[in-house]
């Protein structure tokens, strides 16, 4: 059987040193920082253990039984090879030295699963990374799980609600950052002392960045671990990127005008586009959640996964997207790899073993929010290629220019699937899906023009999904689950090698006590029209959400949606410099600022080279502090000039803190829309 393959990167660590040359060691020379290692120093553990997983929604506990555990100390370099021992235990790893990248090749044959490499560390470093983070963009003091995991702990979400109903609303609050999951984990990250780092590993692992040493702590041997040298953070991502895979261009339709987000029908599409129509808002697409059928819950207006079109919301689909395109608007949907317990596509998958089991092998049935579910095994071959094809038959073939591949980090670890032991695939589970998702398109000839978003995501993904998304935030300014989080999710991705992300204008998670208001709406839209889709989310309870159509928040929004869609020239220029150079189109502010405070900051953003975005992120606030680089800048619908340094702004509601770069190749398009 052959089994659906995944690309890890563009190329493997020793092919790339065969293109570089590699530079042979001698005992004298020293490794550069952070592999620094010195004869005699403990640079590895090694050990065996015995892991218990506890999963539930999504969150996996993981507790080891340690049987045992050697530190090993470097004793020999023989040129390439590095002899670590311990008693009568030796070990010998490969270390492939170039002047821009090292990387250490372990043993296949090392017969333990709990591997640990000691690097140098230095108090004063910065470290930002390990895929998407939410609650902190410095990392250092810090252990990061490599995980990828559900984001929103039931736990974290009732201990908010008792806490703000006890002490009331403080979006400053922070939790412990040990409460940390994520949707996109990944094994790499960018140091302020002109380094990125990436293992190449699928197990869970986690990275402890102590004050003086970094503990780089694995679940199984890793392949490599590779380090780029470079003083300058964007060429370091742009060998990550290289090195990982870059993102598949957005289509060129989608910065035509705001995404849409509609559910109820296709009534209800065509009485919103009516709206945005008389307030001169323009539209690139709708999407639909709820395309193959609605379920109303105590979580609230969800979807039914059974991923065929609903004829009672959506008559005629084929049809209704064939005028739709007439009038200039695409029509995008929802999928995942899940299947409702109960539905016919899910009897379909139990008859023809396709869903992932239990030891017992039973099907595994998970609970997300308030039903049962079971999830396709994208392991199996035939089970994969039959999910593939109705992708195709039931979504692209009947007119979609595109969806959100929402979920894929949901594996339990104690699953069974086609290719094995569930703890080994977890990581990698996302990245499959994304690959089903590519192969779809790609399949129909149609990837200039049908795209897809992902919200889960490991090493390799980048090579298949066009965008991610920072997942479902709440609908609230809170720093660690609400807009301000979304931004820093933006960054962290940004240098973890992701070019292209967004978040749901607005937010999605409403539960409890929540509910969006128009300013959080205006504050999000502010920021999310300089990203590369300017897509709404209703929320999982629309009714008690602001939406476009709010009466205070519309006129913002039709000025913004204009302001997007004029916008598109230099969002497809840093669109398109991002798949030369492999260098982010949001980036964070230490691309451009060589002082390693700018590490510290994650409350702005740059947009390509010639943009600074200072978003309002606190509520109630008209007043910010703004880092810009060197050069002169000016602000966008102002005109006020500025130079290198900080500066306190006001920010009005409804407006943008944009700084154009004087003398960008743009400059007369921004002139011209600052006189619009």
């Amino acid at each position: 059987m052959i089994l659906p393959c995944v690309t890890r990167w563009k190329k493997s660590p020793v092919i790339l040193m065969k293109n570089f040359g590699v530079l042979r060691m001698s005992t004298s020379k020293k490794l550069p920082y952070p592999l620094d290692f010195v004869i005699g120093q403990t640079a590895l553990i090694l050990g065996q253990a015995v892991p218990h997983y506890r999963t539930r929604r999504g969150i996996t506990r993981i507790r080891d039984r340690v049987v045992q555990s050697k530190r090993l100390t470097l004793v020999q370099i023989d040129g390439e090879i590095f002899t670590f021992s311990a008693g009568d235990l030796k070990v010998s790893l490969r270390v492939l030295v170039h002047t821009d990248m090292t990387t250490i090749l372990f043993p296949e044959t090392l017969a333990f699963n709990r591997i640990t490499l000691l690097l140098s560390g230095t108090p004063d470093e910065c470290i930002v990374g390990c895929g998407e983070q939410f609650s902190t963009l410095n990392l250092k003091g810090l252990t990061v799980p490599i995980w990828v995991s559900e984001h929103h702990a039931l736990g974290k979400l009732v201990g908010k609600f008792v806490r703000e109903r006890i002490r009331g609303v403080n979006p400053s609050h922070r939790r412990p950052y040990a409460a940390h999951h994520t949707y996109y984990a990944q094994p790499t990250y960018l140091s302020s002392k002109g380094y990125a780092l990436h293992a190449d590993v699928d197990s869970y692992a986690a990275f402890t960045f102590h004050p003086t040493e970094t503990h780089l702590h694995f679940h199984s041997v890793p392949k490599s671990v590779t380090v780029f040298h470079a003083k300058n953070p964007q060429y370091l991502v742009a060998a990550l990127s290289d090195y990982l895979g870059r993102q598949p261009p957005l289509p060129e339709w989608v910065h035509e005008g705001a995404i849409l987000a509609v559910q109820g029908g296709m009534d209800a599409v065509m009485e919103k586009l009516a709206v945005t129509k008389l307030h001169d808002s323009p539209v690139s697409a709708v999407w639909t959640q709820d395309w193959s059928g609605a379920l109303h819950t105590r979580f609230g207006a969800q979807v039914l996964w059974h991923w065929r079109v609903d004829e009672t919301l959506y008559p005629k689909l084929d049809q209704q997207i064939a005028t739709l395109k007439e009038l200039g608007v695409r029509l995008l949907g929802y999928v995942n790899p899940y299947l409702r317990k109960g539905t016919p596509l899910c009897d379909e998958a139990i008859q023809r073993g396709f869903l992932v089991r239990k030891r017992s092998g039973k099907p595994y049935w998970f609970v997300s929010t308030t039903f049962k579910a079971g999830m396709i095994d994208l392991t199996h071959p035939q089970a994969y290629q039959w999910f593939k094809t109705h992708i195709q038959t039931e979504m692209i073939d009947v007119g979609f220019s595109g969806w959100m591949a929402d979920f894929g980090e949901y594996l339990p670890p104690d699953a069974v699937v086609y290719a094995g032991q569930g703890a080994l695939w977890h990581n990698r589970w996302p990245v499959i899906w994304a690959k089903l998702n590519r192969e779809a398109i790609d399949e129909r000839g149609l990837r200039d023009t049908v795209f897809f978003f992902s919200r889960a995501g490991y090493t390799g993904i980048t090579a298949y999904t066009n965008s991610l998304w920072t997942g479902d935030q709440h609908v609230d300014f809170s720093e660690d689950d609400g807009l301000p989080s979304a931004l820093r999710a933006m960054l962290s991705m940004a240098a973890s090698g992701v070019g292209v992300s967004h978040s749901d204008i607005g937010g999605y998670t409403t539960i409890f006590h929540m509910r969006r208001s128009p300013e959080l709406f205006i504050r999000w839209a502010e920021m999310a029209v300089f990203t590369p889709l300017f897509r709404t989310h209703e929320g999982n309870r629309p009714p008690v959400n602001a939406q476009f159509d709010h009466p205070d928040v519309l006129p913002h929004f039709a000025r913004l949606s204009r302001l997007h869609k004029a916008l598109k020239p230099y969002l497809r220029h840093g669109l398109n410099q991002y798949q030369k150079t492999g260098i982010p189109v949001i980036r964070p502010m230490f691309f451009a600022i060589q002082d390693p405070q700018s590490w510290l900051v994650d409350t702005q953003f740059m947009v390509g080279d010639d943009m600074v975005v200072a978003p309002i992120l606190k509520p109630g606030e008209t007043q910010r502090d703004c880092v810009l680089p060197e050069g002169r800048w000016w602000r966008l619908f102002t005109g006020h000039s500025h130079d290198l340094g900080t500066h306190v702004i006001e920010v009005a509601l409804g407006e943008t803190a944009c700084f154009i770069r004087e003398g960008s190749d743009f400059e007369p398009l921004f002139k011209r829309l600052s006189e619009s």
